[in-house]
């Protein structure tokens, strides 16, 4: 990514973050060559197990239309890289 400025590893707003659609794809690219984060990127539904504060743990939804084939739009087309 040569036209890219991250200056915080967390993703919030800072205004002196910059990028750009081609550098957004080749930064995707490079994420997707990892099993681990293809495979959290395709989770549709995932629950974070019970803790002692939150008895009945809590259900975390990908809202992502792209992957998700539980949204209202009823996707039925996805891109495959």
């Amino acid at each position: 990514a040569k036209n890219s400025n991250f200056v915080t590893p967390h993703g919030y707003h800072d205004p002196k973050h910059y990028t750009t659609a081609y550098d957004l794809a080749k930064i995707t690219m490079e994420a997707m060559k990892n099993p681990l984060i293809r495979a959290i990127v395709k989770t549709q539904i995932y629950k974070i197990p019970p803790t002692n504060i939150k008895k009945s743990g809590i259900y975390l939804r990908n809202t992502n239309k792209l992957v998700n084939k539980y949204t209202f739009l009823r996707i039925t087309h996805y891109f495959i890289y």
